[in-house]
């Protein structure tokens, strides 16, 4: 009698639906760490968005005489008249901003609100809530006025 080398019907079967699971098991963890990935990469973009703004507004307070807000608009009048102003775009969720209202630029994006208010010390606070793809981020600003008055 002749004997056969090899793997039987039921060996390659089992061998091969051990693989796909293998395989099936490295795709899931590829996929939950490129969301994962995806999910810190958008936090950090909310964060460097929120440090942009904050840049922006704590400069314009610096040379500021006086400021006045409204809802979700404020503006920053500085010693020279110049009028800078932030107001939050509904249509596309962003933060811009524009001087002596020329010259539109966005400073944040992805918003779900922003509220501005007065310190008791006399600063402004600015409350910006982010959310993205489910990604929900909350930043405060405190900003000193010092020296000018509130508009």
């Amino acid at each position: 009698m002749n004997k056969q080398e090899g793997f039987t019907l039921v060996e390659t079967v089992f061998a091969m639906f051990i693989a796909a699971i293998a395989i099936f098991g490295a795709v899931a963890a590829l996929l939950a760490a490129v969301s994962l990935s995806h999910r810190v990469f958008t936090f950090s973009q909310e964060a460097d968005d929120a440090n942009l703004l904050a840049t922006f507004i704590e400069r314009d307070m610096k040379m500021a005489s006086h400021f006045t807000f409204r809802a979700q608009r404020l503006w920053i009048t500085e010693d020279d008249g110049v009028v800078n102003s932030y107001w939050m775009d509904a249509q596309s969720t962003d933060i811009d901003r524009a001087v002596n209202g020329r010259g539109v630029i966005v400073v944040s994006t992805h918003v779900d609100s922003v509220t501005f208010s007065v310190l008791p010390e006399g600063g402004l606070e600015t409350d910006v809530s982010y959310l993205y793809e489910g990604v929900s981020y909350m930043e405060q600003l405190q900003v000193d006025f010092g020296e000018g008055t509130l508009g």
